[in-house]
């Protein structure tokens, strides 16, 4: 049995097989590959995770390849779900704590710093950091994209909206409200239009659109 896993990831009909990758953030465990199907038969163990400490994890379908994308602690470590092969390790200091992150354009990860109030725009395929944006936000806990314009980061004084392509901070909600926010998703409701539903860790569940 694995502990403290924080996030997990699922591969439906893939290679004739679903399964659930389980990613640990205790730096004794590796991240393990389990099938669905067969009461969560472990089927492989993906190598070189060691010490990781994974926060949150992120499929990436690249070049016929799959592979996982985990944002550790001290780096972020991509290696090939079905093959015994590591991606890269990626790093740039100063190094804090990755919690979130996406993929947009095929090979362009953005992902924050839980301890410094910046977020990175990675290319995957050069492996090299093509800008950095700093939010003066802290302990960023969620990140959306926003009709390919703008990231949305939800963090422990609130929400916070970001021009990408000007790489400059547009919006930050702050107030009793937002205090602590966690969850964030982007969801289309009927009377709303599109709208960004979060939660917070006092229980709470908050919508917001544009008007």
């Amino acid at each position: 049995m694995l502990g403290y896993v924080w996030d997990a990831a699922i591969l439906l009909n893939m290679q004739g097989l679903d399964i659930c990758i389980f990613p640990s953030n205790n730096e004794k465990e590796c991240t393990r590959v389990y099938n669905i199907n067969n009461n969560l038969q472990l089927i492989s163990e993906i190598n070189g995770t060691y010490t990781n400490k994974t926060n949150f994890v992120i499929l990436w379908n690249y070049n016929y390849n799959y592979y996982l994308i985990e944002l550790c602690s001290s780096k972020i470590s991509i290696n090939n779900i079905f093959k015994s092969e590591k991606y890269a390790d990626l790093f740039k200091s100063p190094e804090g704590l990755h919690c979130c992150g996406y993929i947009y354009n095929d090979i362009y990860l953005c992902v924050t710093d839980y301890q410094n109030h910046f977020l990175r725009i990675w290319n995957l395929v050069q492996k090299s950091v093509e800008r950095e944006i700093n939010f003066e936000g802290w302990y960023s806990y969620g990140i959306i994209p926003w009709n390919n314009d703008y990231s949305i980061v939800a963090c422990s004084e609130g929400l916070i909206v970001i021009d990408m392509d000007k790489g400059l901070v547009m919006k930050k909600i702050f107030d009793k409200r937002t205090i602590n926010m966690c969850g964030i998703q982007k969801v289309n409701l009927a009377e709303f239009g599109e709208s960004v539903i979060c939660s917070n860790n006092n229980g709470s569940i908050m919508i917001f659109n544009e008007q």
